[in-house]
């Protein structure tokens, strides 16, 4: 099966680093950020770290692989 999306959960620092990890080694991976602050998600989203980022975890994981 080829992974196409990732959802991380948490884009505190560990969330965060895992993020810019994926985005590094696997660029064609869409990586998509949960969390209950906006402004971590805009952080996320500003750092490459997400694509896109969503406070509601039920349209995060929709597309996960």
């Amino acid at each position: 099966m080829e992974i196409k999306q990732v959802t991380i959960v948490g884009l505190g620092l560990i969330g965060g680093s895992l993020g810019l990890a994926l985005k590094k080694a696997r660029p064609e991976i869409k990586v998509v950020g949960v969390d209950l602050e906006q402004q971590t998600l805009d952080t996320g989203v500003a750092v490459q770290a997400v694509d896109w980022g969503t406070t509601r975890l039920s349209q995060g994981v929709k597309e996960a692989d």
